[in-house]
């Protein structure tokens, strides 16, 4: 694989850290709306320009209309972006590819000539699930004592609840875990934890601890007078969340909504599951991009 020419559109820290580690790759690298400043360049058009393959962050937008960019001075509009498709032409582009709206997004930027590949694979999803899990633990040490001796409950069994339970084990006793899946059920009862259905954590309560992961509103405002009560609630759910924020303001839980925690917690790591994810597309596919 010769040098390719890479432009990192926006992003975090993980966009930084990722342009990082493909410039130790001897290859050429752009960045765009980034705090770096080597070979950072101040106009969208050039740095598509400059480059073969351009690599859009995770999430693309926060809002469906601007970039998630936000490190930079001012907002770039995916309508600007768009603006500028002829410059897309005959490029490799990467993206997250997480959502119908992103999905929507690229096919306003491309023609036939231009190709798209998203960077977020199963393996991908998980590894980076893996890494919200940690941090989550890390939120929740530092605002509660010794997890071990709490009572705690994950909400979902996707792939953050199975990392939230697989990097708990060790460490605690007394943890429930919520899923709607006979398989699941079964999952669970082998790493040894109580499982209980989703629609059923109404009629539980007495936590400590209580991570959300499923996006969808469980904790309303029953739900929070029952079962939540003085348990810390982590919310990792995306946007807008799995609680009736009202209710929670209201209720005076103790609450937090934690979005994008390997980019704030695992930027270097995160950073290198990208690139991975990346490197892994072209050589499989064998794209002729140097």
């Amino acid at each position: 694989m010769g040098k390719i020419s890479f432009a990192l559109i926006g992003g975090d820290a993980r966009q930084e850290k990722l342009a990082e580690s493909l410039s130790k790759g001897k290859n050429l690298v752009y960045t765009f709306a980034l705090k770096k400043k080597e070979n950072n360049v101040n106009s969208l058009r050039e740095v598509l320009e400059k480059s073969k393959c351009i690599l859009f962050p995770m999430p693309i937008s926060k809002n469906n209309k601007d970039l998630y960019a936000p490190f930079s001075e001012r907002k770039i509009t995916l309508e600007e972006i768009k603006n500028n498709k002829d410059l897309f032409k005959y490029k490799f582009i990467f993206a997250p590819g997480l959502s119908q709206n992103e999905d929507k997004f690229l096919e306003g930027i491309v023609d036939g000539s231009s190709f798209i590949f998203k960077y977020c694979t199963e393996d991908f999803l998980v590894k980076n699930a893996d890494l919200t899990a940690k941090a989550a633990i890390i939120i929740a040490k530092s605002n509660l004592d010794n997890l071990k001796d709490l009572k705690i409950l994950i909400c979902g069994f996707g792939r953050l609840g199975k990392a939230l339970a697989y990097n708990l084990k060790d460490d605690c006793k007394n943890l429930k875990i919520s899923a709607r899946k006979d398989n699941d059920f079964y999952e669970i009862k082998k790493l040894g934890f109580q499982h209980i259905n989703t629609s059923d954590i109404f009629e539980t309560s007495g936590y400590n601890l209580i991570f959300n992961t499923i996006p969808s509103l469980i904790f309303d405002e029953n739900v929070l007078k029952s079962t939540v009560k003085d348990a810390f609630l982590i919310d990792l759910a995306s946007k807008p969340g799995g609680a009736d924020k009202k209710a929670v303001e209201k209720l005076k839980i103790n609450y937090i909504h934690a979005l994008g925690l390997p980019g704030k917690f695992y930027p270097k790591e995160s950073g290198e599951l990208i690139k991975d994810g990346i490197l892994k597309i072209i050589k499989d596919k064998n794209l002729d991009i140097s």
